[in-house]
């Protein structure tokens, strides 16, 4: 009986030992996926900080450009 006994405590032993590293394995898969979600949240937000500062740039040009052009004619109505 004894040998039994030894027998299922070694198998339960090693069932423990597998389980923990299912465990760390599918925890080290969690966070290298939140990790890859967070970089990828961060690269989507620059580039949307980027368009909407070159849109902003490109409006204040147009708006510059025609009060420049405002202030051109502006003698000839005078």
């Amino acid at each position: 009986m004894n040998d039994i006994e030894r027998d299922i405590r070694k198998i339960n032993i090693e069932c423990e030992i597998a389980r923990l590293e299912n465990e760390r394995r599918i925890s080290r898969l969690a966070m290298a996926r939140n990790l890859a979600m967070l970089d990828a949240e961060r690269k989507c937000r620059n580039e949307n900080l980027f368009t909407l500062l070159s849109t902003g740039a490109l409006i204040w040009v147009f708006v510059l450009l025609i009060c420049i052009t405002i202030m051109m004619f502006l003698p000839l109505f005078k």
